[in-house]
């Protein structure tokens, strides 16, 4: 009698077996006709062509000649999986938290977190996030390569790497495929401010850049504004007739003094501090003298214009913001 009853329990047994191995037969059946999963255990439900069948929980172990634990195939409409979090109290929100979309594309409203720190065993292994400050995207690598490696699409020279928005969707931020760096306030062809390398170890701007505290060039520290560990070059332009002094300008050498030469300055309004160095390089000042002229209503040292009247004579001329002083 015994021995019946232990024959009958091995048979319930292995029949238990059998309907847990249909049942998750019948989730990757239903997975493929577009089917709903809830957390209510043990029933099924026809609605029309499609079932709904709910699972308290779920295990698919691959064959090893299988080629996918699971494949669902979409027919291009509605959700391919959706995830929804448990309710909370006081938020009547019963939408999902994360969904992948009629192609497979994954869609959420909460962050992502990729590390490779974890903590734990069992029930009790948690992925570690690298820290508590709010984001949408936490990654806390554990390999000696980059934290996140990007490759350009191979359409061509627009693609680049990466792109900042606010929260008014300008392009305020993006990073080039080239590594070059590009900043704007408004769309992306209206980016107006970069850096990027433009030869072995050099930077380069197309614009301006503005230092606001030190600057230290050729040195590991700067003890002022700007401090140069080397030797320095500036901009040097050689006329030989009359000229008229540009923001390009810094040196100019008059290199013939054949006859009377003029150098008209450009207004003072609005270059405090700009200073402009004349020199005469052909050695004929002194016969022929080289004459510096303001603009009307403007001063060089208080007369409407300044000469130089000696052989290799120089002036340098410095502005106030409204008039020229001689330095």
């Amino acid at each position: 009698m015994e021995d019946r009853l232990r024959m009958l329990e091995a048979r319930l047994v292995r029949a238990e077996r059998r309907e847990f191995m249909t049942r998750c037969l019948a989730l990757v059946t239903l997975a493929m006709s577009s089917v709903v999963f809830s957390a209510t255990p043990g029933t099924t439900e026809d609605k029309g062509d499609a079932q709904v069948g709910r699972f308290s929980s779920v295990e698919i172990s691959k064959p090893a000649n299988a080629q996918s634990a699971l494949d669902i195939r979409l027919p291009g409409t509605g959700r391919a999986i959706r995830f929804y979090a448990a309710p909370v109290k006081g938020d009547p929100r019963r939408d999902p938290r994360t969904y992948f979309n009629d192609a497979g594309m994954l869609y959420t409203n909460g962050w992502i977190v990729i590390s490779g720190t974890s903590k734990g065993t069992g029930e009790g292994f948690n992925i570690e996030q690298p820290n508590q400050d709010p984001a949408m995207l936490a990654i806390w690598s554990d390999v000696l390569g980059p934290a996140i490696n990007v490759r350009a699409a191979n359409a061509g020279a627009d693609s680049y790497l990466f792109q900042g928005l606010d929260r008014r969707n300008n392009y305020t931020f993006s990073i080039e495929q080239n590594g070059g760096l590009r900043w704007g306030a408004g769309s992306r062809a209206a980016m107006d401010t970069n850096l990027y390398r433009s030869g072995v170890k050099a930077l380069k701007t197309d614009g301006s850049l503005l230092v606001t505290h030190k600057l230290g060039v050729g040195t590991p520290s700067s003890d002022a504004t700007m401090q140069i560990g080397g030797s320095q070059s500036v901009h040097r332009r050689a006329v030989e007739s009359d000229t008229t002094l540009t923001d390009s300008d810094y040196y100019v050498g008059l290199t013939n003094t054949t006859s009377p030469q003029t150098v008209s300055l450009p207004t003072a309004v609005g270059k405090t501090g700009r200073v402009y160095v004349i020199k005469d390089e052909s050695g004929g000042a002194g016969t022929r003298p080289i004459t510096l002229k303001a603009r009307p209503t403007e001063t060089i040292d208080g007369a409407s214009a300044a000469r130089i009247s000696t052989n290799y004579g120089v002036l340098r001329l410095i502005s106030n913001g409204s008039n020229w002083y001689g330095m």
